[in-house]
C-alpha cells in the first residue's frame, strides 16, 4: 500500500502521513513535526489577514487558538478534553479545505472529533468529502488512514471520490479509487468515472482561442509578462475572436440552458418563501441580473447573479461628501440609510440573510434531481451570499453553477445620482445594497441589464468579443493548474498576467455605447472590422489619454457609468498592451 501511495501521489504526501502516524524515527518525527506546526501557524496567520469576510477571519482565528492547544496536548502525550463539537467541526472544515494536514490530525486524533462527523449541514459533507472536493491529497490520505468512510454519501448521494472527480482533482480521485474501487452513482445517476469524463467535456467548452500556440510559450517567454501577453494576443487573433463571439454566447431562451436557469430560479423562489416566513423583511421579488439576464453569458450557463428586491417603508437616504483624500478609492459621495426597521441597521440586511439561508438550507433538499449542493455550498460575500451547485444533465453533463444572491432596497431615485444618457429620464427608482462593513452602496445591476438587453446584434457582438478576449487572458478559479499555468509568468513564483477586470471593461463599453448613433448601419462585409475597431476604442478608454499614439499609452482610471460619484475609481491595468496588440493585428489583417 505504501508503494502504491508513493507511486500515485508522490513521496511528499506519503511523508506527511508517515510523520503524523508515527511511522518515522522519533528524532526526525519531532523535527519535522515542529517544522510543520510552525508552517501551518504562519498559513493560518496569513489567512486571518487575507480573508475578506469577518466570518472567515473568525474561523481562522479559532483555528489558530485550537492549533496551539491541540499541539501542546499532543507533545505532552495526552488527549485534549476541551474541544467543543461546533468549534471542532469549524476548524476541521477549514483545515481540510486548506490542506492543513497537521491540524487535521490534531483535531481528529488529539481532539477526538469523530472522523465522519458531518461538517456542512447544507451539503451533508464529512471531512473526507471536503478534502476530496478541494483536491487536498495529504488530508485525504490521512483521513483514510484514521478510518474515514470513502463510501459515505452526502445529502445528494455524492461520495468523496465523486466530488473529487466533479472538481477535476485527478490524483485525489485516483487515491480514493485505489482505497475503495466501488463507484456507486449519486442521486443524478452519475458515477465518479463518468464525472471524470464530464469534467473534461466541461473544460472543452471553455477551451481558449489559440490553444496550440499557448503551449508553445518557452521558459524565456514566461519570464516577461509583456511577452506572455503579446504571445497570447497573437494566439487569439482578431478574426478568430470575431468568429468565436458568434458561437460563444449562451442562449437562455431554449434548450437545457433554459432548464438550468428555470430550475435554479425555481429553487431560489422556494428558499426565499421559507426565509420570508421567518422574517417578513425578505418577502421581496427575485430578479435575475448580470450576464445571464442581459444576454452576454459566454461558454456555459454556470453563473447567475440574482437580486432580492425589497421595498421598505419609512426609509430615508442620507448622502454626504467623502473626505477628499478618500474620494478616488471610495467615490465622491457616501450613502447611509436611516430606517426604523431593526433589520436595516448596520450590516444586518446581508448578515441576517446569510444566517437565514444557512438555517433554511440545512433542512432544504433541492427538488430537481439534476441539481445538488457541492462544497462550499453556502458562503458569504461582501454584499450577500453565494451558493455553489452542480448541474448534471444531458446537454450539460456537468456544470459547477455559482449563484450570487444580493438583497437590495428599491428606493425613489435620489437627486444626487446623475442620470446618464443611456437611461435618460426613464429611471424612477434605484437600488442600494448593504455591505459587510455596515455601509450602503448603489446597486445598478438591474439597470445595466435593462440597457444591455436592448443591444443591437452588432453591438452585442462587440461586447461579447471583449468578454471572450478577457477570458482568454485569464482562467476560472475551478480550472486545473495546467490551464491556469497558460496565463501566468514567472520570476521566483507564478504571477497572473495583468488584464483589466470585468468592471473596467463593462463601464468602458457603456461609455462607448453612449456615443454611438442609434441609427448606425453596418454591412455584413464591414462587421468584423467595425467590431475590432470598436473593441480598440473601448480599451483605449481604459488608458489615461485615449488619443495618444500607440506605444505611448498608460493605464488610466475608469469610474462606474451608473452612480460613478458613489463608487471608487479602478485602474485600467493591462489595457495599453491590449490596444497595441489589437491595432497591430488589425493592420496585418
Amino acid at each position: 500500500m505504501a508503494e502504491l501511495l508513493v507511486r500515485h501521489l508522490g513521496s511528499s504526501i506519503y511523508a506527511d502521513v508517515r510523520l503524523l502516524s508515527g511511522a518515522m524515527p522519533e528524532a526526525e518525527r519531532r523535527r519535522l513535526g515542529q517544522y510543520q506546526y510552525q508552517r501551518e501557524l504562519v498559513m493560518l496567520e496569513d489567512l486571518v489577514i487575507r480573508q475578506k469576510s469577518e466570518r472567515g477571519k473568525e474561523a481562522a482565528r479559532l483555528a489558530l487558538q485550537l492549533q496551539e492547544k491541540l499541539h501542546d496536548s499532543h507533545v505532552a502525550g495526552r488527549r485534549y478534553e476541551g474541544l467543543p463539537r461546533a468549534a471542532g467541526r469549524s476548524v476541521l472544515q477549514l483545515s481540510v479545505r486548506k490542506g492543513l494536514v497537521q491540524l487535521t490530525y490534531l483535531v481528529v486524533q488529539v481532539g477526538r472529533l469523530p472522523v465522519d462527523v458531518t461538517l456542512d449541514d447544507i451539503c451533508g459533507t464529512t471531512a473526507l468529502h471536503e478534502a476530496a472536493s478541494h483536491g487536498k491529497d495529504s488530508c485525504v490520505a490521512l483521513l483514510l488512514g484514521v478510518g474515514a468512510d470513502p463510501l459515505r454519501r452526502d445529502r445528494y448521494d455524492q461520495t468523496p471520490r465523486l466530488l473529487a472527480a466533479m472538481f477535476g482533482h485527478k490524483s485525489t480521485e485516483q487515491l480514493l479509487a485505489l482505497h475503495e474501487p466501488r463507484d456507486p452513482p449519486c442521486r443524478a445517476g452519475t458515477t465518479a468515472e463518468q464525472a471524470n469524463h464530464n469534467y473534461d467535456a466541461y473544460l472543452r467548452r471553455y477551451e481558449k482561442l489559440g490553444s496550440e500556440k499557448r503551449e508553445s510559450l518557452t521558459p524565456i517567454d514566461r519570464h516577461y509578462p509583456e511577452r506572455v501577453t503579446c504571445r497570447l494576443m497573437e494566439a487569439i487573433g482578431v478574426q478568430e475572436l470575431w468568429e468565436r463571439a458568434g458561437d460563444a454566447l449562451v442562449d437562455f431562451s431554449r434548450g437545457e440552458a433554459r432548464e438550468v436557469k428555470d430550475a435554479v430560479m425555481k429553487e431560489l423562489h422556494s428558499i426565499i418563501e421559507k426565509i420570508a416566513q421567518e422574517d417578513s423583511l425578505y418577502n421581496g421579488k427575485l430578479r435575475l441580473v448580470g450576464s445571464s439576464e442581459d444576454g452576454s453569458k459566454i461558454y456555459c450557463p454556470d453563473e447567475m447573479d440574482v437580486n432580492l428586491l425589497i421595498t421598505p417603508k419609512n426609509v430615508k437616504v442620507e448622502v454626504e461628501e467623502t473626505p477628499k483624500g478618500l474620494a478616488p478609492a471610495k467615490g465622491n459621495y457616501k450613502m447611509s440609510i436611516v430606517a426604523d426597521a431593526p433589520g436595516l441597521q448596520g450590516n444586518k440586511l446581508m448578515y441576517n440573510l446569510f444566517l437565514l439561508l444557512h438555517k433554511c438550507l440545512a433542512k432544504y433538499t433541492l427538488q430537481d434531481e439534476r441539481l445538488s449542493f457541492v462544497p462550499p455550498g453556502l458562503s458569504s460575500t461582501q454584499v450577500g451570499a453565494a451558493l455553489t451547485l452542480a448541474w448534471q444533465g444531458k446537454e450539460y453533463p456537468l456544470l459547477l453553477v455559482g449563484v450570487d444572491l444580493v438583497p437590495v432596497l428599491e428606493l425613489p431615485w435620489h437627486e444626487k445620482i446623475s442620470k446618464p444618457k443611456l437611461i435618460k429620464d426613464t429611471a424612477k427608482t434605484f437600488h442600494v445594497s448593504n455591505t459587510a462593513d455596515g455601509y450602503w452602496r448603489c446597486s445598478f445591476a438591474l439597470t445595466e441589464a435593462t440597457v444591455l438587453k436592448k443591444l443591437s446584434p452588432i453591438r452585442r457582438r462587440v461586447m461579447v468579443m471583449g468578454k471572450v478576449l478577457l477570458s482568454c487572458l485569464k482562467t476560472e478559479p475551478w480550472m486545473p493548474q495546467h490551464m491556469k499555468h497558460l496565463c501566468t509568468w514567472f520570476v521566483d513564483r507564478a504571477w497572473k498576467i495583468i488584464v483589466p477586470n470585468g468592471f473596467c471593461f463593462k463601464n468602458a463599453f457603456l461609455s462607448w455605447l453612449q456615443e454611438q448613433a442609434e441609427d448606425q448601419q453596418v454591412t455584413s462585409q464591414e462587421e468584423a472590422r467595425f467590431c475590432t475597431e470598436a473593441l480598440i476604442a473601448i480599451y483605449r478608454q481604459l488608458c489615461d489619454e485615449p488619443e495618444v499614439l500607440r506605444g505611448h499609452l498608460r493605464p488610466g482610471r475608469i469610474s462606474a457609468y451608473f452612480g460613478g460619484d458613489f463608487e471608487g475609481i479602478k485602474q485600467g491595468e493591462g489595457a495599453p498592451l491590449i490596444v497595441r496588440c489589437l491595432e497591430e493585428q488589425l493592420e496585418k489583417e
